[in-house]
Formats: structure tokens, C-alpha cells, sequence
């Protein structure tokens, strides 16, 4: 039954997000058209087989059969189809043809600056530490860091040659280098330092890890029902100040300990209300991990905007998402990030029903990522792509002519085929990632 549920939440909230972003996609060139009275033969809701409609003026307003998304049907929109009428796309001036190919993806950027700016004045919680110069305050043993020589009390200054004044900007640069040598310049007793750290690959999303972090104080947040942190009393609010007698300063060497102890009994110090108190607890073992069922005190920020400021944040989002999108699909282009980080429908119906999970500001945070990416995507000057069409557009106009219909239809054939087995790779990439270990470390792409 859980799984039924889990199927289904997944695909509701994977077509919910589609058809957001999809239909006000086309909308935007559904109103370019009529602005420029080209006409619109069909404005469809799904694809496939018509299920009902209403006919208003020349353009039929239908859903269809198959819920993924929607599309625009403009009249001689094809050169093939085009008989000449004034009120036929390639009858149009190629500079009213671009705009209504641009419009697709700019509504899109619209709906994401919209969507953003409504979270920043309904209020957004995001982790206080994000915003706060990257001190490192733990760093994992064995780890890219540790191996660097990168110490705690280091400050991070830059990365790979990019300034890092926040965990956030440091995160950014980690999770996108993979695998990459990088040149990282911290603070140490009052000078710079520069240190070469290669980073490492972390799940089959392949992150880019480091291993270092801020500090998280020992103090308990949640405590897991059924956990021998459960059924020893553990309690929210309790601090972790010793483990078998040595000093615990941060929430990460606790769980260091607890991690290499399972099955093997631990003298738990804690600081309750004042007082210090005692509890024996011995780790469950999961594989050969310890673990207690228990996780840590983060301190949150509610960042609340007025209409104008909020504005203004969602535009900064939105810049600073674009350029990190932009960035990501060159290191694609370059080979510095592998292939098997790429996420297709499955991913996307998984993470959608995650942020669905987690309430609708994160859901709507996620809609305004998706849509916001779409719209960059669909500017990259692949044929079959707005990009793709608005590129052939300005070749023409720089050439003062048309080309042939017979270079068309090659140029988007070629689109075609580049497009569907682009969507059969990372359908068949989402796959894998559901195999064993023993399977998945054959995928040739993986790394």
C-alpha cells in the first residue's frame, strides 16, 4: 500500500509541476500571437486525443488525453503548412516571429521571479549558518579536506579563484566540482594560505564533497521513536557535553563516535535544565553504523520582505540560479561534471513529491526552480529548442534571406533526434540509479 501511495504522490506531484510550468510556457507564446494577430488554430491543455473543449473565435481551447504538460498551435507555423494568409506565422517579420519563440521561455523566467518573490513576503526559513562566513568547524576524517591539510578555525576566503564570504557561496562552488582539483585560500592565525584540495564525489548524483563543515552544537533537536536514543530518555533541548569521558564541542565528532561504536555500550554526559546528567546508551547497528535515532539543533532564520524588497530578493534568486545553471551546463560542456548527475522525469516526479512532502513553500520554491531552468534550457540554440528556432531565425536575418525548406527540415530533423536521445539517456540514467552497488558500478557514465 505504501508503495500504491508513493507511485501515486509522485506522479500527481511530478504532472502538477509540469503542467505549471508547461502551459504558462506556452501562454507566452499563446499571447506574443495574438498581441501580433497571428493565429492561434489550438491551445491545448495535455497532448494526444481532444477529451473536450470550447471553440472561441478561430482558436480551440481543449484538454487532451495525455496530462504533460500543453502546446500552441499557430497557424503556418511550419513553412510547409503556411498557404501565404496575412494571418499565418511566416507571414510575420522574422524580428514578431523571435519574440513569440522568446516569450515561452521568458514567462517562464516571469512565473519564477513571481513565485519567488510571493515566498520572500509570505516568509522563507532557511538555516542561519548559510548566510554566515564559512569558519570551518569540523572536518570529516579521511576526508578531501582532512587530506589537504584544511583544519577547523580555518576561514574560507576563495575557491578555485571565486570569493566565498558565505556557506552558501561555498556550497555552491563544492557541490558543482566534483572530482576537481581546486585551489582553496583560507585564513589561518591572521594570513592567507593557499591549499590544493581534490574534491571527491558524493552519491550517484555525483555532488562534489569536501568533508568540511560549520560547527553544529551537540544539542538535540529530535529524538527518533524506537531508537536507543528514544528509550533512554534522550530529550529535545538536551546537550551532548562528553562521550566515554571526552569533551564533545560539536554535533559532528559526537556522531563520529556513535557512528564507529555500533553494538558497544557508550557514557552519554548531557546538560539538562541546568544539571549534568548520565545516560548509558549502546547504538543500534545498521550495517555496521552506529546510531541512535537522534538529530541536531540547526538555528533558522524567517527572512519577511515588504512587496518592493521581496521583488527585489526573488530577482536576485533568480540571477544568482541562472548564472549557477549556466555554469553547470558548461562544465557539462567541458566534461568536469559527469554525465550521471543528470536528472530525467523520475528524479523530478521523486524530488517534486519531496518538496510537495515538505509543504507548499518549499513545493511552490520548487515549481519556481523548475520553471526558471526550463526557460534557460529552452534558449540553448538546439533546433526544435525556442533557442533552436530563434537561432535559424537570426542566421536568415543576418543573411537577408530564407533558407530552404529542404535545410529546415534537415536542421530540425537533426534537433529531433539530438532531443529524443538526450530524453532517452536520462530516462534510462534515472534507472540505474535504482541498481545495486555490484550493478551500478559497471555504468559506463558514472563517474
Amino acid at each position: 500500500m505504501e508503495t500504491v501511495e508513493l507511485f501515486l504522490g509522485r506522479l500527481v506531484s511530478f504532472l502538477v509541476v509540469l503542467s505549471i510550468v508547461v502551459i504558462i510556457h506556452e501562454l507566452g507564446h499563446f499571447a506574443s500571437a495574438k498581441f501580433f494577430r497571428i493565429r492561434v488554430d489550438v491551445f491545448s491543455m495535455g497532448f494526444g486525443r481532444r477529451i473536450f473543449g470550447v471553440r472561441r473565435g478561430e482558436t480551440d481551447y481543449r484538454f487532451s488525453a495525455i496530462p504533460l504538460g500543453g502546446y500552441v498551435k499557430l497557424a503556418g507555423e511550419q513553412a510547409e503548412d503556411a498557404t501565404g494568409k496575412a494571418d499565418e506565422f511566416q507571414s510575420h517579420p522574422r524580428w514578431q516571429r523571435i519574440i513569440v519563440y522568446v516569450m515561452g521561455p521568458t514567462m517562464n523566467v516571469v512565473l519564477s521571479l513571481g513565485l519567488f518573490s510571493a515566498s520572500y513576503m509570505a516568509g522563507v526559513s532557511v538555516p542561519a549558518y548559510r548566510d554566515e562566513p564559512p569558519r570551518i568547524g569540523f572536518v570529516e576524517a579521511d576526508s578531501p579536506a582532512r587530506k589537504a591539510g584544511l583544519a577547523v578555525g580555518d576561514m574560507l576566503l576563495e575557491i578555485d579563484g571565486r570569493k566565498v564570504p558565505t556557506w552558501n557561496d561555498v556550497d555552491l562552488v563544492i557541490s558543482t566540482s566534483p572530482r576537481k582539483e581546486l585551489r582553496v585560500t583560507v585564513e589561518r592565525d591572521g594570513k592567507p594560505i593557499d591549499v590544493p584540495m581534490t574534491t571527491d564525489s558524493k552519491t550517484r548524483y555525483s555532488i562534489g564533497y569536501a568533508g568540511f563543515q560549520p560547527a553544529i552544537p551537540a544539542v538535540v533537536e529530535i529524538v527518533s521513536n524506537g531508537m536507543p536514543a528514544a528509550r533512554a530518555g534522550l530529550q529535545k533541548g538536551d546537550r551532548i557535553v562528553a562521550l566515554n569521558g571526552v569533551a564533545i564541542g560539536t554535533f559532528q565528532q559526537m556522531s563520529g563516535m556513535i557512528r564507529s561504536s555500533p553494538g558497544k555500550e557508550m557514557l552519554f554526559s548531557i546538560e539538562r535544565g541546568g544539571a549534568l546528567i548520565e545516560k548509558r546508551i549502546t547504538p543500534a547497528d545498521e550495517k555496521g553504523i552506529g546510531r541512535i535515532g537522534v538529530s541536531p539543533y540547526q538555528p533558522s532564520v524567517v527572512k519577511v520582505y515588504s512587496f518592493f524588497p521581496a521583488i527585489g530578493e526573488g530577482a536576485k534568486q533568480c540571477w544568482e540560479m541562472s548564472t549557477l545553471v549556466l555554469e553547470i551546463l558548461k562544465k557539462y560542456a567541458r566534461r568536469e561534471m559527469p554525465l550521471s548527475s543528470l536528472s530525467g522525469p523520475l528524479d523530478i516526479a521523486a524530488i517534486s513529491y519531496s518538496f510537495a512532502s515538505s509543504g507548499l513553500a518549499a513545493f511552490i520554491a520548487f515549481v519556481a526552480a523548475i520553471s526558471l531552468q526550463l526557460g534557460i534550457i529552452n534558449m540553448v540554440p538546439i533546433p526544435v529548442l525556442d533557442g533552436g528556432h530563434v537561432f535559424i531565425l537570426l542566421l536568415e536575418s543576418g543573411a537577408r534571406r530564407d533558407f530552404s525548406l529542404k535545410i529546415k527540415e534537415r536542421i530540425l530533423q537533426v534537433g529531433f533526434v539530438l532531443l529524443v536521445a538526450l530524453m532517452l539517456f536520462v530516462v534510462i540514467n534515472d534507472v540505474v540509479k535504482f541498481l545495486p552497488e555490484s550493478m551500478y558500478k559497471y555504468v559506463p557514465w558514472r563517474d
